[in-house]
């Protein structure tokens, strides 16, 4: 049944030079549309008729204003498809809604009065299923049933009323049209909605049957079929009726010539005599042949048909003046069959609303009581060329406007809106949309504000602090204002390196508001910096824009900060002795008194830090030299311990500081005893140890407080800073950081405080080893349990940071990552947060490199991006295996079952991960790190030394001491503030 239907809709409306057809696709359950203005022709947009989940082959299309009607050839087909809200933009087709309208019978095509909607719809195939349905709307614009029914009336062929339902179309007057198809004849009915007995055209009659001769000629003259399969139908501008002749097998007499176009003049078809047969002669009709084409839909669009052709696969471009076929571009391998509709111009809005917006940010404000207008934003995509109107409405805003567009593609369009003056203060939404239909509309909110207060004198206000250039820094600033009523408000600071916004509820008689004010550095050369404080609940001299004054604010200029001081780890830099050889020295400045450079000694100098040559320089061969090596001026007083600046860490003098070290375990030894390793650790060139300590000692072991406080003085005693870790077990849970006896409180007992800030200028604390969910755990920001467990461990760590800076412990804070230490990520997650809540802002985060499973160096950039104080607190060649993390297996495990140094013991590392990678990275960002461990850990390979001694160096101990390159003898350097 499919190929004895050929279907194919082509509708076109004309807008300005513009012409669109729309072609049904029924082998892909598809109608594209196009224009048709230039060939071949360019489509605009596809619709898939898959409505809930049955693709409808689709025959033929027909439209009623903004409304698409969709008929459908299947064997268990019934009705047609009635969309709504149709719309063809930016090459997409939407709808607003698709019903199925049922018939009880197939559809093959759809005729529209366009007056009222009224559907004329040709049914077909079967004995009791052919019909012409008369269709009328209700008032919500649905079909519901049918209101007549054309049939039983036409002389019947071979005992049936109709073979088959083809083609319909209507005329200006009404009256319809359709071809049967196998009988081979157009009816004819008058359209005065009485369904009288049609009119038959007819070839020749022979009593009761319809027959038709060979007796016509196509216009090259030969032997032509006038019916052979009669679909498609169309009206001329001339009023001649134009059908298709699709030659199909199905025709009981196919013409040799192929499908044709045939034209019967309108005098023949004016005939309206009901009941009638009427034979067409040779005069009456023109036959226009095309070799291979089985036509279907016909469809005129001002002085052309188009026609489908299922046999050649295209949709033709008929010139009736001269009989020529055109190719378009169109091509249908199987296009469906339907009649000529001329939809409304809706469908193909000339334009679309995208959005609006109100530039309430430097424009106009609306205050009640003031008659004023406001400019609203359009962004308008433009389809068509032409004028455009929109309007704007709101209570008590109104606007509209008209303007011309030349150019096609997003344009912006501005809309001059009223407001009335009254009402009352509040949000109001202003509702943007044009008299075009279907292009869209949009909404955005405009403020009314109230004044209930002036500014006072501002530039007498105080601020509770002082600004240095390019420290950033927050502090309050008291403005005086008075209130003539109450309501609430939101002040905003405006300039080019500060700010701050403070919304608050004024009530009738304040005096005065203090709102925070942010200095963020941007221009390093800034001295000065004049702040607009507004609000647009203050009076102001203009009624239009926020009361508004200023404040004038001198930026400090700081202390220089020494750079940093580079020992030489070859020579002697205590006693100031510098062995002869090549060297380059760095300096800001050299000051050098009757010195030569002779023999094999070579001195480059740059610009880092100062070196005065002292008199009596001589660098000849073999000679020995001495310089003293000197810090710049600094008129900064000390500093009461390291702090954070940036990323950046700093002793007490202002120094940059780089934490190289080791970690030093003290869990194996009583420290009452002079077995400490400390001169054989010092021997490294380390700079930092991080001290394993215990809030519970291991038994056997003395972990007192008096114990703490000698090996921090004896690590003093070589420059070395000392990190401090609480150590008690593998922390799974951050609870325990702030329980009655847990850590926090560990940190804050009162004389344990005294001891610490006895050291504050070389001590970090590190408030515990590797707390928060276990290794193991993979964070993921979707899963809410993992989110409900990260706040957790921020909070915990908040009420840490308050409860040990309320104890008095201002010294750097020293966080681990959780996930066993190694999750940078979460790190770069927290950092901001966690620092924002310390009061001195003196927290540096340490990750453990254990990423055997998880490589996240690619996090580095991040952190460094985001300015997050990082250090490396663990940094080892060897790493747990994961089976191992949360169980000891009664044959034990291994505590080297990675390798992360490029080596294998047991396994290598799943994700690649060496630290000989990583250990240039965090040089060249200056990140520091600590080296996992001096002695006594559970894998041997791990460790520095094998006895504590220096002399005994491991192969994993010597390359970071030595290495030529991160080596800690070559690239630490200690703190001068000791």
């Amino acid at each position: 049944m499919k190929n004895f239907l050929l279907f194919c809709l082509l509708f076109v409306i004309q807008q300005a030079t513009a012409q669109k057809l729309a072609v049904p696709y029924y082998a892909t359950s598809e109608v594209k549309f196009y224009d048709i203005s230039n060939a071949p022709a360019d489509l605009l947009g596809t619709l898939n008729t898959t409505v809930s989940g049955i693709s409808y082959k689709p025959n033929c299309v027909a439209f009623y204003n903004n409304e698409m009607f969709v008929g459908y050839d299947e064997p268990s087909a019934d009705g047609f498809l009635h969309y709504k809200g149709v719309v063809v933009s930016a090459g997409s087709v939407t709808y607003t809604s698709v019903v199925k309208v049922l018939t009880g019978r197939v559809t093959t095509e759809i005729a529209v009065n366009p007056a009222n909607g009224i559907l004329y719809v040709a049914c077909g195939f079967g004995d009791s299923k052919r019909r012409v349905l008369k269709m009328a709307r209700d008032g919500l614009g649905t079909y519901g049933s049918s209101t007549g029914v054309f049939q039983n009336t036409p002389v019947a062929k071979n005992s049936q009323t109709y073979s088959g339902m083809g083609g319909i179309t209507r005329n200006a007057s009404g009256d319809i049209f359709v071809t049967d198809l196998s009988d081979n004849r157009i009816l004819k009915w008058s359209g005065d909605n009485t369904l009288a007995q049609p009119t038959q055209f007819l070839c020749s009659t022979d009593a009761n049957s319809i027959l038709c001769n060979d007796v016509f000629s196509n216009t090259d003259n030969q032997s032509a079929k006038l019916f052979s399969l009669p679909e498609g139908l169309a009206l001329d501008a001339n009023g001649n009726l134009w059908f298709a002749n699709n030659n199909d097998g199905y025709s009981p007499s196919i013409d040799v010539n192929g499908g044709s176009l045939v034209k019967l003049r309108s005098n023949l078809i004016s005939q309206n005599l009901a009941g009638s047969r009427i034979t067409i002669a040779n005069v009456e009709a023109t036959i226009y042949s095309k070799a291979g084409a089985k036509f279907g839909g016909l469809c005129r669009i001002g002085n052309f048909v188009y026609a489908s052709d299922q046999g050649n696969g295209k949709v033709w471009k008929f010139d009736p003046s001269d009989g020529s076929f055109t190719d378009i571009g169109i091509s249908a391998t199987y296009p469906g069959n339907g009649q000529c509709a001329e939809p409304s111009a809706s469908i193909f809005p000339s334009f679309t609303i995208v959005s609006c917006a109100y530039p309430n940010f430097g424009g106009t404000v609306v205050r009640l009581g003031n008659q004023t207008s406001v400019s609203i934003r359009a962004s308008i995509d433009v389809d068509a060329p032409g004028d455009i109107t929109i309007n704007v409405s709101g209570t008590n805003f109104s606007g509209t406007a008209t303007q011309n567009f030349e150019n096609v593609g997003l344009q912006t369009m501005f809309i001059n809106v009223n407001y009335d003056g009254l009402g009352t203060a509040g949000t109001k939404t202003l509702n943007i949309s044009s008299p075009s239909p279907n292009v869209g509309t949009c909404s955005l909110t405009v403020p009314v504000y109230d004044s209930f207060f002036t500014f006072g004198d501002c530039e007498s206000s105080l601020i509770d602090g002082t600004f240095t250039q390019n420290v950033a820094a927050t502090h309050n600033i008291t403005l005086l204002i008075t209130v003539t009523k109450a309501g609430t408000t939101t002040f905003n600071v405006i300039s080019q390196e500060f700010s701050g916004s403070l919304t608050t509820s004024l009530t009738l008689g304040q005096t005065s508001v203090i709102i925070p004010i942010t200095y963020t550095p941007t221009n390093s050369g800034n001295t000065s910096e004049t702040l607009t404080i507004a609000s647009n609940e203050a009076s102001g001299a203009y009624p239009t824009l926020p009361g508004f004054c200023y404040k004038s604010i001198q930026l400090l200029v700081p202390n220089l900060p020494c750079p940093e001081l580079l020992t030489l780890p070859l020579d002697d830099a205590s006693a100031t002795l510098i062995n002869s050889g090549n060297r380059n020295y760095s300096a800001q400045k050299i000051v050098a008194n009757n010195s030569e450079i002779t023999g094999s000694a070579k001195v480059v100098f740059s610009a880092e830090k100062s070196v005065i040559l002292m008199p009596g320089f001589n660098a000849g061969n073999q000679a020995v030299f001495t310089a003293q090596i000197s810090n710049c001026p600094n008129n900064n007083p000390p500093a009461a311990n390291m702090y954070i600046q940036g990323r950046d860490l700093f002793d007490s003098n202002h120094q940059k500081f780089v934490p190289i070290g080791i970690n030093y375990p003290t869990d194996y030894w009583q420290f009452s005893g002079n077995n400490e390793y400390i001169d054989e650790f010092d021997k490294t060139g380390a700079n930092t140890a991080r001290i394993v300590w215990f809030q519970n000692s291991v038994p056997g072991t003395s972990h007192t407080d008096a114990d703490l406080n000698t090996l921090i003085t004896k690590f003093s005693a070589k420059k070395i800073v000392s990190v401090v870790t609480l150590w008690n077990g593998y922390i799974n849970d951050p609870n325990q950081l702030n329980s009655p006896n847990g850590y926090a409180a560990w940190w804050t007992n009162p004389t344990r405080v005294s001891m610490l800030n006895a050291h504050k200028k070389y001590l970090i604390i590190n408030i515990i080893n590797e707390l928060g969910f276990g290794r193991g755990f993979a964070y993921d920001s979707n899963i809410p349990s993992d989110v409900t467990a990260f706040t957790n461990w921020k909070d915990q760590y908040k009420t840490a940071i308050t409860t040990i800076r309320n104890a008095g412990l201002k010294v750097p804070l020293m966080i681990d990552a959780p996930i066993g230490g190694t999750s940078l990520k979460v790190i770069n997650l927290a950092a901001a947060e966690l620092l924002a809540h310390d009061p001195e802002h003196n927290i540096i985060f340490s990750v453990h490199a254990y990423w055997a499973e998880d490589d996240q160096t690619s996090e580095i950039n991040t952190a460094v991006n985001n300015n997050v104080p990082l250090i490396f607190g663990e940094l080892a060649n060897k790493q747990l295996g994961a089976d191992d993390w949360n169980t000891v297996p009664a044959t034990g495990y291994s505590e080297c079952y990675y390798g992360i140094d490029g080596t294998t013991i047991e396994h290598s590392a799943p994700s690649g991960f060496n630290y000989k990678s990583l250990l240039p990275t965090l040089k060249s960002n200056a990140i520091g790190w600590l080296g996992w461990e001096w002695l006594n850990d559970g894998c041997s390979a791990r460790n520095f030394t094998t006895n504590g001694n220096f002399s005994t160096l491991t192969t994993f101990g010597s390359d970071m001491v030595n290495n030529a390159s991160y080596g800690m003898k070559n690239i630490a350097i200690k703190s001068n503030a000791f």
